[in-house]
């Protein structure tokens, strides 16, 4: 299973990670981790089962390539204005890549 997380660095996002890359359970699932900044998680460039990637959730084509292999899509943003434009984007691209869990 391919699983996105978009926003990556934040405490939660952490979270989820670590128990996705760490439980027996889950010993199956690629992780695809977008962020602003990779560099921030550079402990995980060796991993095999992570692909790092550097976006913004604003620009709606950073968020269709970051989701276009996924079965799963977990967004880890807060949206900060009226505007919503990160779930927009994140709702059209997991439309258009026929991802089945967001």
């Amino acid at each position: 299973m391919n699983v996105t997380i978009l926003a990556a660095n934040g405490q939660i996002a952490h979270l989820v990670e670590e128990r996705l890359l760490t439980e027996p359970t889950f010993k199956d699932i690629q992780l695809t981790l977008m962020l602003r900044h990779p560099e921030r998680l550079s402990e995980l460039n060796d991993n095999p089962r992570v692909t790092l990637l550097d976006g913004d959730l604003t620009n709606p084509t950073d968020v269709i390539q970051a989701t276009k292999d996924a079965d799963l899509i977990w967004s880890a943003v807060v949206d900060h204005d009226q505007t919503n434009r990160p779930t927009k984007n994140i709702i059209a691209a997991a439309k258009l890549n026929g991802s089945s869990g967001w």
